[in-house]
């Protein structure tokens, strides 16, 4: 319905059309009908309860609308507030993001399964590794670090590992 909005229309608009027609026709043949015992009162009566009928409808129609709006309203509001929180977000990860990459200690993060998931350009430098060459395995990159380390002693001391558990929350 929403992908093709004037089939929708179309077809609303033939039911309508041709109940309102049909009813009309109706109500006239069965007035013009020698033996239909027609009564005009009886007739305005019918009328009156099928227009009340209509106005309730519309009715409901039009409150309904209006309590989708102010859904639709609510749901904005609550979209505007979430689309900043992502922003900010954002931002806090980039300044995140720029420390540990400017830090000149060794920073290895890692995930709930022990996977390292991060670590800053000192430790792909002093490895001599592009981040995607490193090790994933934290024994094998401790490992691996320690021999580096081993024949290639670091220019200022003291060096500091850290670990850092990426799940871990208190």
């Amino acid at each position: 319905a929403r992908r093709h909005p004037w089939i929708t229309f179309t077809l609303r608009s033939l039911m309508v059309f041709s109940v309102v027609f049909g009813g009309a026709y109706g109500f006239i043949t069965g007035s013009r009908a020698e033996n239909s015992g027609y009564d005009p009162h009886s007739f305005a009566i019918g009328v009156a309860f099928l227009f009340a009928i209509a106005c309730v409808g519309l009715a409901a129609m039009s409150f309904r609308i209006r309590m989708v709006r102010k859904k639709m309203r609510k749901i904005a509001l609550h979209n505007e507030v979430l689309a900043d929180r992502n922003w900010e977000l954002q931002e806090a990860e980039q300044r995140a993001r720029l420390l540990f990459e400017s830090q000149g200690d060794l920073i290895v993060l890692r995930d709930a399964e022990g996977c390292i998931s991060y670590v800053n350009d000192a430790y792909c430098e002093l490895a001599q590794l592009p981040r995607a060459r490193v090790p994933v395995d934290l024994d094998h990159a401790s490992a691996f670090l320690r021999a580096i380390i081993t024949k290639k002693p670091p220019s200022r001391l003291p060096v500091r590992i850290i670990l850092a558990c990426a799940s871990a929350r208190s």
